[in-house]
């Protein structure tokens, strides 16, 4: 007769489950003092709409975003510690019971504890919030599945970085790296192309790094979601939002605890203590290595050792910094796999000047713009809405006729800057496109000393009479119902002297911007950007004066919005009403530094 073939085994999963029962004990009691706890402690507070609903969704997205992951991690250690003991190992090996159903019983045992201590939390604080006459079942339901989905993900992440080690140090290290170092690459990445692609804008490539990164990922996309329907009484809600990257990342744990499964069936027990044990993913250990050192080394290199700057010169500096860097990587990797320092044979180095070549292609790349990304102004036909900024300006166009002036801009930027040497950055400039076909395209300039003629142009861009008024405020009629307080200060003494202060009256306020700003702001003569490096004749046109006025804000109801004027001498109404009241300022050239800024 013969025997059937069994898919578990129960003496494994009950050893595993109470052998490491620390573990689960451990997780049991975090979570009751986040969220059983905090409803009991708070109970006088629960009865309020929505309160229970807050405690649920605080406790995934705020603790359950760190415990699940830690818990996994030490269940799969756990579970699969007898991977990492030769001796453990060989006697798992010799048991009567077939590798796939030894690893279905040891990954139960990490997983369902985790699971069954989840629903033990939601009956415990279904059964508190019922009691205390508060009960939210719906709110509850969520932590459960948000916890579950969590442990599942985690879980499975942790038993496939367990199955790709012999050593249990390493794993834990594989595991946080899994979870955090394509983000962390892709962040120091970017250095890159900031130093060697002009107008690159640090995230104009997106974030998608952090999607191979599950904790970054769940971290940044787990938030409170309040458009839940409100409750039976008309509270309101609290949710989870992000469902459907638990979701994804519950899947990719599932599929990860498969991959984990064939890489157990296969593996060779001899391997318990090595850093990797697969052989296939050896080369792949020692590259991700030799890549992660280059960038992080390297780039530590280049900036303790070499000035910043953006020509071919730095570029192959730079480039042979990453090699530095890829050089300690792939031989620190190559030492851990072979438990030696004798590692540098001829063999060894081919690798290492493979991934240096690669790391060089994409400094050069950058460096010589062989994608053409720094030369890439859209078409003003394709753009929807650009957004203009210098920090202190922000103006956004979609008329086709500003669009294509500002895309003219941006192109005399590009052409300007390209072969320029920067000098000393005096300001940054920025630009936002979104495109008709539902892209985005970002570009940030640093605007150096030397770049006189394009901050001239820059200039003469923000000060055309039509963009004046766009710039300050857009109020085209100022009524003196709409004048929180106004005021004027002005230095009529050379440096040294005290300044002085006039307070303005709505009525004079709505008055002295309606009759005299307003149109010198049509003439070009008041409501002026300045940019370029002050020079003495600049300072001798404009006055030590300044007009503030508060209204409330067009953009956000409820606050305040400041208009700030600086007069010229050309102001002529301007200049005129406040001499009319005593005011007569100096200019700056003879005040020698009164108050001034980049508007003037």
């Amino acid at each position: 007769m013969r025997s059937g073939k069994s898919c578990f085994d129960s003496g494994v999963f009950r050893k595993s489950v109470k052998r490491f029962w620390p573990v689960w004990a451990l997780y049991a009691f975090v979570w009751f003092i986040a969220l059983p706890l905090g409803i009991l402690n708070n109970s006088h507070q629960l009865p309020e709409p929505g309160s229970v609903s807050y405690y649920a969704v605080d406790a995934v997205t705020t603790t359950g975003i760190w415990l699940c992951p830690l818990a996994a991690c030490a269940a799969a250690m756990a579970v699969f510690s007898h991977l990492y003991n030769e001796r453990s190992a060989n006697f798992y090996a010799a048991l009567p019971v077939r590798r796939g159903a030894m690893f279905a019983s040891c990954a139960a045992a990490g997983l369902l504890p985790l699971l069954a201590v989840n629903v033990i939390i939601f009956l415990l604080s279904l059964l508190l919030a019922s009691v205390g006459g508060f009960a939210d079942p719906p709110s509850l339901w969520q932590y459960l599945a948000g916890s579950t989905l969590l442990v599942t993900a985690f879980f499975g992440i942790a038993a496939f970085c367990a199955l790709l080690t012999g050593n249990a140090v390493m794993m834990p290290l594989l595991f946080a790296a899994v979870n955090v170092a394509a983000w962390a690459l892709g962040e120091i990445a970017v250095m890159v192309p900031m130093n060697f692609s002009l107008g690159f804008r640090y995230g104009s490539v997106g974030h998608w790094a952090d999607i191979f990164s599950p904790l970054v990922s769940l971290l940044g996309r787990l938030h409170y979601d309040y458009s839940y329907p409100a409750g039976p009484s008309g509270e309101p809600v609290c949710g989870i939002g992000g469902w459907n990257w638990l979701i994804i990342y519950a899947a990719a744990g599932i599929v990860l605890l498969l991959i984990a499964l064939a890489f157990y069936l296969r593996r060779d027990m001899e391997t318990a203590g090595d850093v990797v044990a697969v052989p296939p993913l050896r080369p792949v250990f020692k590259a991700a290595a030799a890549v992660l050192a280059a960038f992080l080394v390297g780039n530590l290199i280049y900036d303790l050792g070499f000035a910043e700057a953006d020509d071919l010169g730095h570029a192959v500096i730079y480039s042979l910094c990453m090699a530095a860097g890829a050089f300690l990587g792939w031989f620190a990797a190559e030492m851990l796999l072979e438990k030696s320092f004798a590692v540098f044979r001829p063999r060894g180095f081919i690798g290492w000047a493979a991934v240096s070549v690669l790391c060089a292609a994409f400094v050069l790349g950058c460096e010589l713009d062989v994608t053409g990304f720094e030369r890439r102004v859209p078409d003003s036909a394709d753009v929807v809405r650009v957004e203009l900024s210098t920090g202190a300006e922000f103006l956004t166009f979609s008329n086709p006729a500003d669009t294509a002036l500002v895309t003219e801009l941006h192109a005399d930027c590009v052409e300007s800057l390209e072969d320029s040497e920067r000098g000393e950055t005096v300001m940054n400039f920025y630009l936002d496109y979104e495109l008709r076909d539902g892209s985005v395209l970002r570009r940030q300039y640093a605007l150096g000393s030397n770049d006189t003629a394009f901050i001239a142009e820059l200039d003469a861009f923000l000060n055309r009479p039509e963009i004046i008024l766009k710039r300050n405020g857009g109020v085209d009629y100022l009524s003196p119902a709409a004048v929180y307080s106004a005021n004027v200060d002005w230095r009529s003494e050379p440096a040294g002297g005290a300044g002085e202060t006039l307070s303005l009256s709505a009525g004079e306020a709505a008055e002295l911007y309606n009759e005299c700003i307003l149109p010198d702001m049509r003439d070009g003569n008041i409501g002026l950007a300045h940019y370029a490096v002050p020079t003495w004749e600049w300072q001798a046109g404009v006055m030590s004066c300044e007009i503030n006025i508060t209204v409330p804000s067009l953009e956000l109801k409820g606050s305040s919005a400041y208009l700030s004027f600086t007069p010229t001498a050309e102001s002529a109404r301007t200049l005129a009403w406040l001499e009319e009241r005593g005011v007569e300022p100096l200019t700056l050239a003879e005040s020698e530094g009164g108050l001034y800024g980049p508007e003037v």
